[in-house]
């Protein structure tokens, strides 16, 4: 297998018109569904896109608790490490489930890490962190894109970076995106 994507729906899949939709239900964690991709297909692998969209929101007041008890690697609503993975070049998941920048493939070209809030989880070292990509863990990064909610509230501080490391950026502020080519 060279492609795997998987995507649970979100609550407005109909349109709020079903009361239960059980195609919604996710049937595996992100770290599970990780771990069984790295055990079959990590010689293989190499675009991977995974979303669980509002299901395992690292944000709500369970999983906050939990990760104060057991600490953020070592809970199943995160992705496991992907740096085994010897083919991956394409890699689209959500930025929150991320949780090391070290858990990398080598031969990564292109990421893209969505539902990004901007305003409260993107720091300046976060992101001068993913901008070094190259020099620290995937030496074959072109494209790092970030996608997600309150892009207004931090583009001053990622032009600044930008500039900074000498990067270009692309914005697309009506789509939240913000990319960093040619990286």
């Amino acid at each position: 297998m060279e492609t795997f994507k998987f995507v649970v729906p979100d609550d407005n899949r109909h349109g709020g018109m079903l009361p239960v939709d059980i195609g919604s239900q996710p049937l595996v964690s992100p770290r599970d569904l990780g771990i069984a991709l790295l055990e079959k297909q990590k010689a293989t692998l190499k675009t991977l896109e995974l979303h669980f969209n509002s299901y395992y929101d690292l944000r709500g007041a369970w999983f906050q608790e939990d990760i104060e008890l057991h600490g953020e690697d070592s809970l199943h609503y995160v992705y496991p490490s992907f740096r085994d993975f010897e083919m991956l070049s394409h890699i689209t998941i959500q930025f929150e489930k991320l949780t090391n920048l070290c858990h990398l493939p080598e031969s990564l070209r292109y990421l893209k890490l969505q539902d990004c809030y901007f305003d409260t989880e993107l720091s300046e070292d976060c992101l001068r962190g993913m901008l070094k990509l190259k020099d620290t863990w995937c030496p074959l990064i072109e494209q790092l894109s970030l996608q997600g909610h309150h892009v207004l509230d931090a583009i001053d501080m990622i032009e600044e970076i930008a500039r900074s490391l000498d990067l270009r950026i692309f914005e697309s502020l009506d789509k939240g995106l913000v990319s960093f080519p040619n990286l």
